[in-house]
């Protein structure tokens, strides 16, 4: 499996109108810069990042080739799995780690928990605990020394529905450890349990 980044002066330049920021050809040359950087450090731990995500999940992944584009500027942060889009962030590691997690969305994809229905989480919440615990735990494996283990420190986190996910996520974590269970499978467990509700 191998991740493919792109720059796409239109999508770029769409981004830029949301959010009221010009995108000329001037920042586009920049980004391109900024694509190599980020493919650089990307390919030192591609293949470690894509075995992981698959053993901890237990999913298989759909395909071999995933397209990524990258943008500067969006609404929300930018990043999203579909189509696989990263914001490119002030330093490579931060890049990778949102990467990191939207990868993580793509092999768990949503059908996969579509039979799970939680009572009182929204789907948001529901969907990102899984995609927490699994990005967590590769993210101490790639950079132990790091103490922020979220693609951004907590403060940036505006959505009290993704700090939600990632407290459910830290109190469950030691529990799936243990469990050896697929992901839906722990996801399964945690419902008739009553551990998520």
């Amino acid at each position: 499996m191998k991740v493919k980044f792109f720059v796409s002066y239109p999508f770029n330049l769409v981004l830029g109108w949301f959010v009221n920021k010009k995108f000329d050809l001037n920042d586009y040359k920049k980004l391109e810069i900024r694509k190599k950087e980020l493919e650089k450090g990307w390919k030192k731990i591609e293949n470690h990042v894509f075995t992981k995500i698959e053993k901890y999940s237990k999913i298989k992944w759909k395909y071999k080739i995933y397209y990524c584009y990258l943008v500067r500027d969006g609404f929300r942060g930018a990043s999203i799995s579909d189509p696989l889009t990263v914001k490119i962030e002030k330093n490579v590691r931060d890049s990778i780690k949102s990467l990191i997690h939207e990868l993580i969305h793509l092999n768990l994809y949503l059908k996969v928990f579509s039979d799970l229905k939680p009572k009182n989480y929204d789907s948001t919440i529901f969907y990102h605990i899984p995609v927490y615990l699994i990005y967590n735990r590769i993210l101490k494996e790639l950079f132990p020394r790091d103490r922020k283990i979220y693609s951004l420190p907590i403060y940036k986190f505006k959505n009290k529905k993704y700090l939600k996910a990632i407290k459910i996520s830290k109190r469950l974590n030691l529990l799936w450890r243990k469990s050896n269970k697929n992901i839906r499978d722990f996801m399964k467990y945690c419902l008739d349990k009553g551990l998520i509700k």
